[in-house]
C-alpha cells in the first residue's frame, strides 16, 4: 500500500535521510524510522499531518514541542536533532530507541517485577527532575509516552508535546481547559488547573509506577466526569502487600491528593526507590565544602597522634608544651573543637538539617576506596554490590594501611635522626612481626585477584581499576563490561556471578553447551561457538576503544569550556583580536568534546547491541542443549539466524571514531 505523507517527506528531506519505515502514528504526528546518510545512524522523524498543518494552535504546538526537546540533554530523555519545514510539512528528528513503549510492553505483561518497574520509575523521575530544572513541565507522563530499549531495558521519556514552561510563555490553551490523559492526571491537572509544577509531573509517574505493579490505574472505568472526579476526590486503592515496602510507599505518596504532601523532586522521589543511584554534580556543588569536613579531619587526625606517640615514646618528662610535637596534639584537638561550629555554620549558609549535614560531613573521602559505615556513606557507593573478591582485597588493603600507620612517623623520625639508637632497635621488633605478614598478605591477594580478573575476561588494567576505582559517582561502575558484575540494588550479596555476563564467558559457555548437541548438528555447533568467540574478540576490542576514548572526554570538561565561553560573554565588534582568538579556540575545543561525547554515547549503545546479540545465542544454544533428544530444523532456526547474523556484524563492525 502506498503512503502519500511518506513519499511527500521523502522528498522534503532529501538525501540527508533515507526514510525506511512507519514506527507508528498519533494525534500529534507520524513517526518514520530514517538512516541519516552522512552519520550512517538510525533517526526517527517525526512530521505533523498534512490535514493539520493549516491549524495555527496546532503548528505552533508542534514547534513548542520541538523547541522544548531541543533544550534537554539527558541520558534518560528521547534526544531531538533538528527541526526542518518544507513542501508544506513539519518535521523534527530525533534520536532513534530500538524497544518499545511501556504500554507496549504492559500490554503483553500487565504487571511487571517490582525491581524492573523501580529501574523504570527510577530512570524517569531523574528524567523529570532534569526537565523540571529547565523549568519544563511534561505534563502528560504515561506509559505510552515513556520508551524501553531492548538492550539493557533502560527507559526514556519522549513526547514533550503539551509540556510548557513552569513559568510565564503561553499555554495554547483556555484557563480550564484539559491537557494530559485523564488516567494519569494529577488532581490539580484534572481540576483544570493553569499553574502546574514539577509535583503534578511525579503524581502521573507514580500512577504510571501503580499501572506497572497493579495491573491497572488507581481509577478507572466509568466516564471521563468519574475518572477525573476520582483524581481529585477519592482515596487511591493500597498497593498488594506482595510489593517491598519501600515501593509502595513511594508510589503512595507520589499520589498524595495535596502537591505539598508529595516528593518534591525528582531526586527525592528516585532515592525514596532505593535505585541507588549516584548523586549528581549539581546537588555535590550545592553542598559546598560540606561533604568529608569530619571525616577527612579524623583520618587526619590519627596520623597526627601517631606521630605524637612515636615521637614521645620513652622521651623524658621535661613539660608537655617543650615539645613540638604536644603542640601538634593541641593544634589538632583545638581544630577537632572548631569542626562542628564549623558544621553548623555550613549547614545554617546550605539551609540543611543539621542531623543531615552532620552525616554528610562524616562522608567518605573522595579518594577513599574501602568500607565505610552503611549510613555515612555518600548516595551511590556500590561497597555493598561489589563482588566478594573485590571487597575482601580493598579490606585487606585499608588494614595494612591502618596497621602499618606507626611505621610512616617511625621513618620519618629516623631518617631526621630524631630518635635514639635504642628506640629504633624496640620499635624495629615491633614492626617487623606486623609489616612481614602484611606484606605477604597484599602480595596474596593481588595473585589471587589477578586470577580473579582473568577467569571474567576483564585486562590487567580494568582488573587494577576494579580493585582500586572509589565505590561512589563514577562512571566506571556504569561500563557495560563492569555492571553486570555488581549485585543489584538493594539485592543479596554474592560472591561470583552465577550465569556468564562478560563477552569471554559467554562466549566460553556458548561453545560448553554448543558441544552437547547431537553428532548430526555438529556443524552447527563449530559455527555457534566460532561466531561467539569473534563476537566476544570485537566486543573486547570495542571495550578498549571505549575506555580509552572516556579517558578523552568528561562531561565536566564540557561544562568547564562552556564555563570560558559564557563568561566571554556575547561576541562585539569592537573587542580585541585576542580575546576574539580566545574564544574561536574554546569553541573549536567544546566542538572537539561534544564530537568525543558523542561518539562515546554511540559507540556504547553499539556495545550493548552486540552484547545482546551474544547473550542471544547463549540462551539460544542453552535452550537447543536442555531439548537434545530431538532436534528438528525448525528447533535449530533460530540459532542459525543469530549466527548469520553475528556473521554479518562481525565482518562490518566499525570500530569507534572509525
Amino acid at each position: 500500500m502506498t503512503d502519500p505523507l511518506r513519499d511527500r517527506l521523502a522528498a522534503a528531506l532529501g538525501p540527508t535521510y533515507e526514510l525506511q519505515r512507519l514506527l507508528g502514528k498519533g494525534g500529534m504526528g507520524s513517526v518514520y524510522l530514517a538512516r541519516e546518510t552522512a552519520l550512517d545512524r538510525l533517526v526517527a522523524v517525526k512530521v505533523l499531518p498534512p490535514e493539520v498543518t493549516g491549524d495555527p494552535e496546532t503548528r505552533e504546538r508542534f514547534r513548542r514541542e520541538a523547541r522544548t526537546a531541543a533544550k534537554l540533554t539527558h541520558p534518560h530523555i528521547v534526544p531531538l536533532y533538528t527541526f526542518g519545514e518544507a513542501e508544506g510539512l513539519l518535521w523534527f528528528v530525533m534520536g532513534f530507541v530500538a524497544g518499545e513503549t511501556l504500554a507496549s510492553k504492559l500490554e503483553r505483561t500487565p504487571r511487571l517485577d517490582p525491581e524492573v518497574a523501580r529501574r523504570v520509575l527510577g530512570e524517569v523521575a531523574d528524567a523529570l527532575d532534569y526537565a523540571h530544572g529547565h523549568g519544563i513541565i511534561h505534563r502528560d507522563v504515561k506509559p505510552e509516552n515513556i520508551l524501553i530499549e531492548d538492550a539493557g531495558g533502560k527507559a526514556l521519556l519522549a513526547d514533550f508535546g503539551v509540556a510548557r514552561a513552569s513559568t510565564g510563555g503561553s499555554t495554547l490553551t483556555s484557563i480550564g481547559a484539559l491537557i494530559g490523559t485523564p488516567l494519569y492526571m494529577s488532581p490539580e491537572q484534572a481540576a483544570g488547573e493553569r499553574d502546574l509544577d514539577g509535583r503534578s509531573d511525579l503524581y502521573s509517574l507514580g500512577v504510571v509506577g501503580y499501572r506497572m505493579l497493579a495491573g491497572r490505574t488507581p481509577f478507572e472505568g466509568g466516564e471521563l466526569r468519574a475518572v477525573l472526579a476520582a483524581h481529585i476526590t477519592q482515596p487511591v486503592p493500597a498497593l498488594s502487600a506482595e510489593i517491598p515496602e519501600a515501593l509502595r510507599g513511594t508510589i503512595h505518596r507520589a499520589l498524595a491528593k495535596l502537591p505539598e504532601e508529595r516528593w518534591r523532586s525528582g531526586v527525592e522521589f528516585r532515592r525514596s526507590l532505593g535505585t541507588g543511584e549516584a548523586i549528581t554534580a549539581e546537588e555535590i556543588d550545592r553542598l559546598g565544602s560540606l561533604p568529608s569536613l569530619l571525616s577527612g579531619t579524623v583520618l587526619g587526625a590519627m596520623l597526627a597522634v601517631t606521630t605524637w606517640g612515636v615521637a614521645m615514646y620513652n622521651v623524658p618528662w621535661r613539660g608537655f608544651f617543650g615539645h613540638i610535637p604536644n603542640m601538634l596534639l593541641v593544634g589538632v584537638g583545638f581544630l577537632g573543637c572548631l569542626l562542628p561550629v564549623a558544621t553548623w555554620t555550613e549547614a545554617r549558609r546550605k539551609r540543611i538539617p543539621f542531623r543531615a549535614a552532620f552525616r554528610i560531613a562524616f562522608w567518605q573521602p573522595t579518594w577513599w576506596k574501602s568500607w565505610w559505615p552503611t549510613r555515612l556513606r555518600r548516595p551511590g557507593d556500590v561497597w555493598d554490590r561489589l563482588p566478594a573478591a573485590t571487597r575482601r582485597a580493598r579490606l585487606w588493603f585499608m588494614a595494612s594501611v591502618i596497621l602499618g600507620l606507626p611505621f610512616l612517623p617511625f621513618m620519618t623520625l629516623v631518617v631526621l635522626g630524631r630518635l635514639p639508637p635504642e628506640i629504633i632497635s624496640r620499635w624495629t621488633t615491633f614492626i617487623l612481626p606486623i609489616a612481614v605478614p602484611l606484606f605477604i598478605g597484599q602480595i596474596s591477594i593481588i595473585v589471587i585477584s589477578a586470577r580473579w580478573a582473568k577467569r571474567r575476561g576483564l585486562d590487567s588494567e580494568t582488573a587494577n581499576l576494579l580493585f582500586t576505582k572509589p565505590t561512589w559517582n563514577d562512571p566506571f561502575w556504569k561500563r557495560p563490561d563492569i555492571a553486570p558484575l555488581l549485585a543489584p540494588p538493594g539485592g543479596p550479596r554474592q560472591a561470583t556471578p552465577t550465569v556468564p555476563t562478560s563477552p569471554a564467558e559467554l562466549a566460553a559457555e556458548v561453545r560448553r553447551a554448543a558441544s552437547a548437541l547431537p553428532p548430526h548438528h555438529a556443524s552447527l555447533a563449530q559455527d555457534a561457538a566460532h561466531r561467539a568467540e569473534l563476537m566476544a574478540a570485537r566486543i573486547g576490542r570495542l571495550d578498549g576503544e571505549l575506555t580509552s576514548l572516556a579517558a578523552e572526554v568528561r562531561p565536566e570538561d564540557i561544562l568547564a569550556v562552556e564555563k570560558k565561553l559564557a563568561e566571554l560573554g556575547a561576541p562585539r565588534a569592537d573587542e580585541p583580536e585576542a580575546r576574539r582568538a580566545i574564544r574561536a579556540m574554546h569553541e573549536q575545543q567544546l566542538g572537539i568534546l561534544r564530537r568525543l561525547l558523542h561518539q562515546l554515547e554511540e559507540g556504547q549503545s553499539r556495545r550493548e547491541e552486540l552484547a545482546g546479540m551474544l547473550r542471544t545465542l547463549y540462551l539460544q544454544v542453552s535452550e537447543l542443549k536442555i531439548a537434545t533428544v530431538k532436534l528438528t530444523d525448525a528447533d535449530t532456526s533460530g540459532v542459525r539466524a543469530i549466527i548469520e547474523r553475528i556473521g554479518h556484524e562481525v565482518e562490518g563492525l566499525r570500530e569507534v571514531g572509525g
